[in-house]
């Protein structure tokens, strides 16, 4: 378990854990998830869950930073956290052929999806905010 803080626009690309599912509550801010190919925007209390194997993806739409409680069961991805630390640190961001790499290395669960599709999901989601896009009435996100 981890809070996580990210910055006005950011998020890591689509992706996939073979072996942890992920739970996050949102404590501060908006956050939108990317989960069965659309995006639900939570606010502060919402929580999403995102079973291993589901492609996903999460992107922080408020114009401040915003933080969430992260857990991920089994443990075991916080080691891949620390083998990353170094590229999570750098001033642009990380490398994330790296971060692949990284998580081949250390046989870890994280897998990333074509940069193609975080591209279009990227757009995709800009679009929906000028459309006004659909919000979870549940403020909960869950694939069962």
């Amino acid at each position: 378990m981890w809070t996580e803080i990210t910055p006005p626009g950011g998020g890591p690309p689509p992706h996939y854990h073979v072996n942890e599912d992920e739970t996050f509550h949102i404590l501060e801010g908006r956050m939108a998830f990317l989960f069965d190919d659309e995006w639900y925007e939570l606010g502060p209390g919402g929580a999403a869950y995102m079973p291993r194997g589901v492609v996903h993806t999460f992107k922080n739409v408020g114009d401040q930073s915003t933080r969430m409680l992260i857990i991920t069961t089994p443990s075991g991805i916080e080691k891949f956290f620390a083998r990353c630390a170094e590229e999570f640190a750098k001033p642009g961001g990380p490398d994330m052929s790296r971060i692949v790499q990284i998580s081949a290395e250390a046989r870890n669960s994280f897998r990333a999806v074509a940069t193609a599709l975080w591209a279009v999901s990227l757009v995709s989601a800009q679009f929906m905010r000028w459309t006004g896009h659909r919000q979870v009435a549940t403020n909960t996100i869950n694939s069962d």
